[in-house]
């Protein structure tokens, strides 16, 4: 999928608002609480208006969503009472109906038809009474007489995209049922994210003003704009269902982990009465049912596998929203100060998997290799320009020397950012071969190899030894790879 920029055609339909007409039928579907009605009529209208008329497909206007229906959309689709806590295949249909709507919005009209959608409260009413009052003067985002477009939304549980992010990531080791429908829903925000952060960076290459109403501008700021901030972004990214991630990035709904308690008795059908102001499931207490206890799942968790692949992806959207100029994130040489702290205190697995899954430029992929390489060595140099590593640079600092800890697996570490860096500035034409250049990484592979040996642990046995056997075989795997490519640049 591509956009509009520059004038190019391109793929996405403009977005064009929905008729009064409309918007009371799905208002009223909402209302009356038949929410695969009002989504599954959002899907039909948008693919209506994606298919009639004549010429190229991007001069074709396509009916949107608005903002309060996608927000509604996000909710139902990861929502326990349509998702995990669904008592019949009708209730499930509706978080699948709702995420449809989301992903085939995204198909048709792109990043531009989320505007001014996923706005997350700053402040949270203390009660219902409270939300309900406050409502009557609040904006179109609370069109939607619905509890779940207002005070049971998913962006009134929270007060950041954040804060979601790390409680997603906690259900992946821990909750199975849960992640299966967090998986999808930060699947799909990355997809709307990635083409968001491109086209701004086509806009800002073209010359023409960037959008700052796009999703990306509102989901990925950083609005404290401190340090702290932004570490707690990618501990958000990193969470990993221990008991300190989940006391920071806690579950987003009410009892959302808990399955619901199976009840003998049939439950009342709930009466709609227009003069009593009795709105089908507005004041229903379903969140209140006694729950039974949901045992976290905490190991031989395959969930835990589908997690890496998305945590590498966060961290490149946000590389590349890093490049543009005033974004509300941080520039990049400060998202790569963050990156290096969090990157280095990785184990060794998600170390290598996010440092070779990045999707990102390779003068950027060669500027944090560098700069995550820093910390470790004996003395950071007082001059280095980080984003412009040259040949000279990397033998001079970082080619031949040992990591400065007595941490073995911080030998194996520094090996593979070597390995890394040299690679892709072969790729990048930044190396040439030279004898002062091989005999430099030898140097340094052997001071490496020394300390690992060094600190291994002497006379133990077990997990701790088998741990030991594997740094130093890896350290030697990354080691036999370098010379090779060293090698070839040899010719």
């Amino acid at each position: 999928m591509t956009s509009v920029v520059g004038g190019h055609i391109c793929d996405f339909r403009s977005p064009k608002p929905l008729s009064e007409d409309t918007l009371q039928d799905v208002g009223l579907n909402f209302e009356y609480g038949e929410y695969f009605g009002g989504f599954e009529l959002l899907q039909n209208i948008i693919a209506t208006g994606a298919s009639i008329g004549t010429g190229e497909p991007s001069n074709n206007p396509a009916f949107c969503p608005t903002p309060a229906h996608l927000n509604l959309a996000a909710t139902a689709a990861i929502h326990p009472r349509w998702t995990s806590r669904a008592e019949s295949r009708d209730a499930r249909d509706v978080a699948d109906e709702a995420f449809r709507v989301l992903q085939y919005t995204l198909q048709t009209v792109g990043p531009a038809g989320f505007a001014g959608a996923f706005k997350f409260a700053k402040t949270k009413p203390r009660n219902r009474y409270q939300s309900k009052h406050s409502d009557e003067s609040a904006d179109s985002e609370n069109e939607i007489v619905s509890s779940y477009a207002k005070e049971r939304s998913l962006f009134a549980q929270v007060d950041s995209f954040w804060q979601l992010v790390g409680w997603a990531f906690n259900t992946a080791r821990n909750f199975p049922d849960r992640w299966e429908r967090w998986h999808l829903l930060l699947s799909f925000w990355l997809d709307l994210l990635d083409e968001d952060v491109d086209r701004q960076i086509k806009l800002c290459e073209s010359g023409e003003p960037q959008s700052t109403h796009g999703p990306a501008w509102t989901l990925l700021r950083c609005d404290e704009g401190s340090r702290h901030a932004r570490r707690r972004i990618l501990r958000a990214i990193m969470a990993d269902g221990s008991s300190k991630a989940m006391a920071e990035f806690p579950e987003v709904f009410k009892n959302e982990t808990k399955p619901k308690q199976k009840q003998s008795i049939a439950l009342k059908k709930e009466v709609v009465n227009i003069e009593e102001n009795r709105w089908a499931d507005y004041d229903d207490n379903e969140e209140d049912v006694v729950m039974e206890d949901a045992a976290p799942v905490t190991s031989n968790n395959p969930c835990d596998m589908d997690a890496p692949p998305l945590r590498v992806r966060f961290v490149s959207t946000l590389l590349h929203f890093s490049t543009i100029p005033d974004n509300p994130l941080a520039e990049l040489e400060e998202l790569l100060d963050v990156l290096t702290e969090c990157i280095r205190a990785l184990p060794l697995d998600d170390f290598r998997q996010i440092l070779r899954g990045l999707k990102v430029p390779i003068d950027i992929r060669i500027a944090l290799f560098a700069n995550t390489l820093l910390p470790f060595l004996p003395s950071i140099p007082k001059k280095i320009d980080i984003l412009n590593i040259d040949e000279a640079t990397i033998r001079k600092h970082f080619l031949a020397y040992a990591a400065n800890t007595a941490n073995v697996m911080d030998q194996v570490k520094m090996n593979l950012l070597v390995e890394y860096l040299i690679v892709d500035m072969i790729d990048d034409k930044r190396l040439t071969y030279s004898y002062n250049l091989m005999e430099m990484t030898k140097k340094g592979m052997h001071a490496r190899l020394t300390q690992l040996s060094f600190y291994a642990k002497k006379g133990v046995k077990g997990e701790s030894k088998r741990l030991d056997d594997n740094a130093r075989d890896e350290l030697l795997r990354s080691q036999e790879r370098v010379i090779v490519y060293l090698e070839l640049l040899q010719g």
